[in-house]
């Protein structure tokens, strides 16, 4: 099964307008909607990172998803801001950032090497969602510090271990970030021992004005 972001859009409306029955929900698009509740609460929801995980999956597997995302709905009345203690680096593909920028997304990143990016993410209840430079910029900071604060984050906020031995070595996390902790300076000690990673930063080709390599060495 293969869903698309305008099949998931339509199936996550059907979730909360059955889970909240006195909702106004409305969709400025694809993967988004907002929900307003007659008290005056309201939830704008970002579904990316929910598509991203069900999107080539079967039909349990996507309703596994959805229940998981409405299900914390009922949670989150007192939503996090959108604050730097909340934002995460995460790595992806670049045809993923791609294709958030064909539905009209504007998500910040940095190239990392090869096909990979690094995107700066606000770490929330339901999702990720992924921040532009306008969203950094409502912050009051800078891209540096924006992207040394989410790099802070993620070793302050997640637990890994390595498994497996020699060349077949596996970073087990939450789920979510397990690909980010290749940005952390202890893990890739660990488990970059002939520098493959450091020295494609640090050829300068991925990161000309070295901002990135300078930030994992810090």
């Amino acid at each position: 099964m293969s869903i698309t972001a305008e099949e998931l859009t339509e199936l996550a409306r059907a979730w909360v307008e059955r889970e909240f029955p006195t909702a106004r929900v409305e969709s400025s698009g694809p993967l988004r909607l907002r929900l307003e509740l007659p008290d005056g609460w309201s939830f704008d929801s970002s579904l990316e990172s929910t598509w991203a995980a069900c999107r080539e999956g079967d039909a349990a597997d996507v309703e596994a998803h959805l229940r998981r995302w409405v299900t914390t709905l009922h949670t989150i009345r007192d939503r996090p801001t959108r604050t730097v203690d909340s934002l995460m680096p995460v790595v992806r593909n670049a045809a993923m950032r791609d294709e958030l920028e064909a539905l009209g997304g504007e998500p910040y990143s940095r190239p990392l090497g090869g096909d990979l990016v690094v995107m700066l993410a606000f770490d929330q209840p339901t999702s990720l969602e992924y921040a532009s430079l306008p969203d950094i910029e409502a912050l009051g900071v800078g891209e540096a510090e924006a992207e040394l604060a989410a790099l802070r984050n993620l070793q302050a906020g997640v637990s890994w271990r390595l498994e497996g031995e020699g060349d077949l070595r596996m970073v087990v996390a939450d789920g979510t970030f397990e690909s980010s902790l290749m940005l952390l300076p202890m893990l890739r000690e660990e488990s970059d021992p002939d520098r493959r990673l450091c020295n494609l930063l640090e050829s300068g080709e991925s990161d000309p004005d070295r901002r990135l390599c300078n930030l994992l060495e810090s």
